[in-house]
């Protein structure tokens, strides 16, 4: 809950009504769904009571309160408004806080941005702590395991090296020819291509598939931490 007044074209807010009234007047209650971008400034019709005048003449009056004559020496008669104790109703157009047009699709395409860089970091991350399953021991999937085996299979071709010693993220010692390290990265591209072509797709179909905000905030982006590929 807060409140608001419009000063200046600006809207001033605090949780405190007491904040706002010390210095204006025009102090009302938020709506209960109130967000930043929701509601906008804009005009809004308003009733106000306004009073009630009858015309009427009197004698025309000096200074010193003596009656005004004229050329003929004849009272000048004036015409005068006076408020009666009667009002009525009048509208007028005021600064208000009114439902912004654009909110549900500015927020829409908002969320969905936010939705498709969701699917794309996490998709990332999990890469980054996946790992596939190779003789009993789990090897990563991250950049640096790729590099590191690209690497060691150049070392080992150059070297005429028929194993290496691979120690994996479990601790276990391997020892992997050319050909294994060959087929370590055939399973960590067929991960990658799991995450990227068919799960992280699937997440960018939904996304692109929802019709309401609703629909779109509904859709929960979570990948497996680790895919295991033999």
């Amino acid at each position: 809950m807060g409140f608001y007044t419009i000063q200046n074209n600006g809207l001033l807010i605090a949780e405190n009504e007491k904040a706002l009234t010390r210095f204006y007047d025009n102090v009302k209650e938020l709506p209960q769904d109130y967000e930043q971008g929701k509601y906008i400034i804009g005009e809004v019709e308003e009733e106000i009571d306004v009073p009630d005048y009858e015309q009427t003449t009197e004698p025309l009056l000096d200074a010193e309160g003596n009656e005004v004559l004229d050329e003929n020496n004849e009272p000048i008669i004036s015409t005068v408004q006076v408020q009666l104790e009667t009002t009525h109703k009048e509208t007028i157009k005021v600064q208000d806080l009114v439902l912004n047009p654009n909110w549900e699709a500015e927020t829409f395409a908002k969320i969905k941005a936010e939705k498709l860089a969701e699917a794309s970091q996490k998709a990332k991350q999990t890469i980054e702590k996946g790992y596939i399953e190779f003789q009993d021991a789990k090897i990563e999937t991250n950049a640096q395991t790729v590099g590191d085996l690209t690497a060691t299979m150049l070392l080992m071709q150059a070297g005429g090296l028929d194993t290496y010693s691979w120690l994996s993220m479990d601790d276990v010692e391997l020892e992997l020819s050319v050909n294994d390290i060959a087929a370590v990265g055939s399973l960590i591209a067929a991960y990658k291509n799991e995450i990227w072509n068919t799960k992280y797709l699937g997440f960018v179909e939904q996304i692109n598939n929802a019709e309401t905000l609703k629909d779109l905030k509904a859709i929960k982006i979570e990948y497996q931490e680790a895919i295991l590929w033999k």
